[in-house]
């Protein structure tokens, strides 16, 4: 199982927030580049990059930030958050990054399968849900479909991985939710990455059994609750 540190920017600083509260923010380091470069010197063989800034619709200078991250670390980096045209995913795949897309799946079918075909392994869904319902603009809004529903609307795309977040788990170290995660291995050929509520080991070792594709891990790290070396040694032990 892969796993993803996490490293989610507002203003040029890594924060975290809960359950994608923006009134629960905390900073945790206003060097970001340090320290995806410690992550990877730890191991690290992925990273996950969230641009909150780009999920809300706010436009700041943070692309001269990505772009050091992307030349000074060497290993693959997701990055989404605000990636709402064909400019700006061009942009950040010219950089070099995987990217994520979210709330855009919903308006431009035609235009990301065509991506896809350009980009095969280098374009991620991201399902972000509350209650079996997908959200949208940085999880401020409820997009009315149901994930299943999105997921076929996603594989139709040509996409084949994706994160599945489910919200209220986020941040709060309770777990992922399980029961979705299983039903979407049951149900659909794709490759999973879970997202949110990971607080554990034991946690990764629940989802390493599940046989999802990934994991992403951020406030659990940062607040200690496990090493990455540790997480490092469950994830990718044979």
């Amino acid at each position: 199982m892969e796993l993803y540190p996490a490293i989610d920017l507002l203003d040029g600083s890594c924060v975290r927030l809960t359950k994608g509260d923006f009134d629960t923010i905390k900073v945790y380091s206003e060097d970001p580049l340090a320290l995806a470069k410690q992550f990877e010197s730890q191991g690290a063989r992925r990273l996950h990059i969230v641009n909150l800034n780009g999920a809300r619709g706010i436009s700041d200078p943070i692309d001269e930030l990505l772009c050091r991250i992307r030349n000074e670390v060497d290993i693959p980096i997701q990055i989404g958050g605000g990636i709402r045209s064909i400019d700006t995913a061009l942009s950040y795949l010219n950089m070099g990054f995987e990217i994520v897309l979210g709330s855009w799946l919903l308006e431009s079918a035609e235009i990301i399968t065509d991506l896809v075909k350009a980009f095969p392994d280098r374009i991620i869904a991201s399902i972000d849900c509350k209650d079996g319902i997908m959200a949208t603009e940085g999880w401020q809004n409820s997009s009315g479909i149901k994930s299943d529903d999105m997921i076929r609307l996603i594989l139709s795309m040509g996409i084949k991985r994706m994160v599945y977040t489910d919200i209220d788990t986020d941040g709060m170290f309770t777990g992922p939710n399980y029961n979705a995660l299983e039903k979407i291995t049951d149900s659909f050929d794709v490759e999973l990455i879970a997202s949110g509520g990971v607080g554990s080991l034991e946690d990764l070792k629940t989802l390493k059994s599940m046989n999802v594709y990934g994991c992403i891990v951020g406030k659990a790290l940062y607040e200690e609750r496990f090493s990455l070396d540790e997480a490092l040694e469950v994830t990718y032990a044979r």
